[in-house]
């Protein structure tokens, strides 16, 4: 795994290198860990690389993962574009333990950065000489698909994070929607191109895209957890920040159905207001939250994702020691 993400380490920066001499190419180096706060060239990981990661180990198994080497950049490209952006949204600070770059750099720089690296994101196929026009038109059309499906989920996204928790669309299966395409997506075309430049059956292609959907769903049910029941360390993220910036994850759902009259009024009082939440009140929805059995709850939704992804691997047409290898990629992102 460490020989793929090298793989992939060194065409990204390759690929940002050869763009003109500006901060803002900089600052997606940054963000990717190549440079430092002040500019200049590290090497530190900042990222899993596991999108990217998952195409090349595929590809590699149906034939080689050369030819699906610019569809795994554009993916690695598109995804860190889009944590850019969040960070803004979000006020977020720290990602992966370092500053954001809206905080080391500046909002204006952010956003530029940001938009730019989603234009290479959609311009590195192009340049892949080695790819069949044919090819790199399916994979084209295919990514701009899904690029366009998380832009959907993150639009649903901010229309949650307006309504209420009574609201009666604020419900678990929306949320499933919601991260469905925000984040789940990608990763099922992370796995999909693997069979779309192996030229792999439309059946195949479909299993691959399902498999990385229910990866991605399953991700993001982990993500969930640990941002309650996580370490900072661990995460790289503020503890607890997903209720701090109010956000209407799956614990912070449960937590509300599973609630008394009072509880409810209280959950309803702190997501409502505007400030600023103060200690006491992180301190009141954590124990709601707690009191409602989400830990062992978000534990028992985990471990039945778990069961729908090995499933759809066992389906797949791979080699035993790729399979395997998944199987460990699979227990390192979702264990709790």
């Amino acid at each position: 795994m460490e020989d793929y993400r090298q793989i992939i380490d060194d065409a990204l920066r390759s690929f940002i290198q050869k763009q003109p001499d500006e901060n803002m190419y900089k600052h997606m180096e940054y963000f990717l860990g190549f440079r430092d706060e002040h500019l200049s060239e590290v090497s530190i990981e900042t990222g899993k690389r596991f999108r990217p990661l998952l195409t090349l180990m595929i590809a590699n198994d149906y034939g080689g993962y050369k030819k699906a080497l610019s569809a795994a950049v554009s993916i690695e490209l598109f995804h860190n574009f889009s944590l850019i952006h969040d960070d803004i949204v979000d006020n977020d600070t720290l990602r992966r333990g370092r500053k954001t770059v809206w905080k080391a750099f500046g909002t204006h720089n952010a956003i530029n950065s940001g938009d730019a690296q989603l234009l290479l994101a959609c311009r590195v196929l192009l340049e892949d000489e080695a790819l069949e026009a044919s090819t790199v038109i399916r994979l084209q059309t295919y990514l701009l698909e899904k690029y366009q499906m998380v832009a959907e989920g993150q639009a649903l996204d901010f229309a949650l994070a307006e309504k209420s928790f009574s609201d009666e669309v604020v419900n678990e299966e929306t949320y499933r929607m919601m991260t469905t395409k925000k984040t789940a997506v990608l990763i099922g075309a992370a796995t999909a191109v693997a069979g779309i430049v192996s030229q792999k059956s439309e059946k195949e292609i479909q299993l691959l895209y399902d498999y990385g959907t229910e990866l991605g769903l399953g991700y993001q049910l982990y993500d969930d957890y640990v941002s309650l029941w996580g370490t900072e360390s661990a995460t790289g993220k503020q503890k607890f920040g997903d209720i701090i910036e109010r956000k209407k994850n799956l614990p912070a759902l449960y937590a509300y159905q599973k609630a008394s009259a009072e509880g409810k009024q209280q959950l309803l009082s702190v997501y409502e207001a505007t400030n600023p939440l103060a200690r006491e009140e992180v301190a009141l929805v954590l124990n709601l939250i707690e009191k409602s059995g989400a830990e062992a709850y978000m534990k028992e939704t985990i471990e039945k994702q778990k069961d729908r992804i090995e499933h759809l691997r066992n389906d797949l047409s791979l080699s035993k020691e790729t399979n395997e290898y998944l199987h460990k990629l699979e227990s390192r992102l979702l264990s709790t």
